[in-house]
């Protein structure tokens, strides 16, 4: 089967050049670079040498580089989500591997992982040197069709919902608190709007597809 490794990186490529030597590189296979916006040499310096590697191990491999910044999920989140799907849908297996790059990076990744989801998430112990296959959380469950439909609607009254939802003001606001205490939606002068978590739920389960532009701006 075809594999895409979709790896945070930093400053060492080491934990990524094994993994890969360990499941092979394939002439179909991709590897994908996930690191920030901000460049440094000594990333660059790690990125040529990745290139390098995989033209050496198989020049009919692909290998590309994603930059997201650092302090924003729900801006990187669903560029992430997008292109583990994307990958998928050409048969990919999925390999994620989340042992280099700023935490922020390999947090955003390792949750891009979970909702998308990949097939397998890695992590390389700073400590030992020992590579664990970490478990996925469900993410994508988090959410019921309904509850999905109710944040696409956002902001909204009660007695907004009530009507668009055809259903009475008491059984809104019961799916409502449920919804609160999930954090997908807070309330502000008698409105309900999507916390941060909510929107980036949004953009990954409802909108795959949607490009930065057409998205709503974020506070």
């Amino acid at each position: 089967m075809r594999k895409t490794y979709i790896c945070s990186l930093g400053f060492d490529a080491t934990s990524i050049v094994r993994l890969i030597g360990e499941k092979g590189l394939a002439a179909n296979d991709t590897i994908i670079l996930v690191t920030t916006t901000h460049t440094h040499p000594r990333a660059e310096t790690a990125i040529k040498s990745l290139k390098d590697f995989a033209e050496k191990l198989n020049p009919k491999s692909t290998i590309d580089v994603i930059r997201i910044p650092e302090t924003s999920l729900e801006e990187s989140l669903p560029v992430l989500v997008q292109r583990i799907r994307q990958e998928k849908s050409r048969g990919s297996n999925i390999i994620v591997d989340i042992s280099g790059g700023p935490k922020n990076i390999a947090v955003a990744l390792y949750l891009a992982a979970a909702l998308a989801p990949a097939d397998e998430v890695h992590l390389t112990s700073e400590v030992t040197g020992e590579r664990v296959h970490l478990p996925l959380i469900p993410i994508h469950l988090l959410l019921t069709p309904r509850q999905l439909k109710v944040l696409s609607m956002l902001p909204a009254t009660l007695t907004e919902l009530s009507q668009k939802l055809q259903v009475s003001k008491p059984a809104v606001s019961r799916l409502m608190a449920r919804m609160k205490e999930k954090g997908l939606v807070t309330m502000n002068k008698n409105r309900y709007e999507p916390t941060p978590w909510g929107r980036i739920l949004l953009y990954t389960q409802h909108h795959p597809e949607a490009a930065k532009e057409d998205r709503p701006p974020i506070n």
